[in-house]
């Protein structure tokens, strides 16, 4: 391979490097808002989490105040229950009152004559004088029945505050809950597991915006790193290309001159010595065998920088695939 040859080769080479190098500039500049989305999308991430986590308190809250509804609607019927007991015994008691009053009324009537006055009305006619029952409540029977009602009543009158108890904190939770709700945007209540099913969803898409914006601008700072190294590697071609030019170019010329010289003492032969020409000749070719293995140096040095050469760049063909994957 001859030295044009290699040069050729190597310019090549930083031409397909310098190729890869515009393609990464140019996906560089597409994904240069890449930090200021994923910025965007981490804040976008956080409120929709802060938002779930304020839903499922709401959620939460919104359970608490069924079970109260629950709870008190257990509670108003006890207090019914224990009402219609009370009134049922209360009933019972002032029935067992009359009939015992009415009782003492018939004894106190069986005892009153005409013309004499009655000891609770002062009457001295007697017209319809109550008649003396057969069915008598005892005093000890009233007394049972009056205590009786006395503590349904009593048991009416706790459940009854109690429901009381229990209504003023489901208002109080109720207003709290339908007040922050609002504040969040949500009218109705009722549907608070639709509205949960929604945030859980955004920030389900949040944070897959957010993994895709990290993908993003990691692939961006990987643009950049790779763009300096490779503007690195095609300087140094560059650097080690003039170089190598320059010390052929330099071998030649003086290889060049060498020749000239010999074909001048040549000429002059006729005209001298010829043992001084033959030594003048003889110490030309030394030198001229100097340069030869000089350049032939240079030369073996443009074949390892070109095997050099050809090694990265099957290496950077090896790495194109994962950069556009990684893209």
């Amino acid at each position: 391979m001859n030295n044009k040859q290699l040069m050729l080769g190597i310019q090549q080479h930083q031409e397909s490097l310098n190729d890869k190098i515009i393609k990464l500039k140019e996906e560089q500049k597409e994904l240069s808002g890449s930090e200021a989305e994923l910025e965007r999308a981490s804040v976008n991430a956080e409120k929709s989490k802060i938002r779930l986590e304020e839903i499922r308190i709401l959620e939460n809250n919104i359970s608490i105040l069924k079970k109260k509804e629950k709870a008190l609607h257990n509670t108003e019927q006890v207090y019914i229950n224990n009402m219609q007991i009370y009134e049922r015994k209360s009933e019972y008691a002032d029935k067992l009152e009359r009939a015992f009053l009415d009782a003492q009324a018939g004894v106190l009537s069986s005892k009153l004559k005409e013309g004499e006055p009655c000891p609770v009305c002062g009457s001295v006619h007697h017209p319809n004088p109550a008649a003396v029952s057969a069915d008598v409540p005892s005093e000890e029977g009233l007394r049972e029945a009056r205590e009786a009602a006395e503590v349904a009543g009593k048991e009416a009158r706790l459940s009854s505050e109690k429901s009381a108890a229990q209504k003023a904190e489901f208002k109080t939770l109720y207003k709290n809950v339908k007040k922050n709700a609002e504040m969040m945007g949500i009218e109705d209540i009722e549907k608070i597991f639709e509205e949960s099913q929604n945030a859980k969803k955004m920030y389900e898409d949040m944070r897959n915006i957010k993994s895709s914006a990290e993908k993003k601008f990691a692939r961006y700072r990987q643009i950049i790193q790779l763009t300096e190294e490779d503007e690195n590697k095609y300087k140094k071609y560059e650097q080690e290309l003039n170089f190598i030019k320059e010390s052929v170019h330099e071998q030649e010329r003086k290889l060049s001159g060498m020749r000239s010289a010999i074909d001048q003492i040549g000429k002059r032969l006729v005209y001298g010595s010829v043992g001084g020409a033959m030594d003048k000749i003889e110490k030309l070719n030394r030198k001229a065998d100097i340069l030869a293995n000089e350049i032939n140096e240079a030369r073996d040095k443009l074949n390892s920088f070109n095997t050099y050469i050809e090694k990265t760049k099957a290496i950077l063909e090896e790495n194109t695939p994962k950069l556009i994957d990684a893209k």
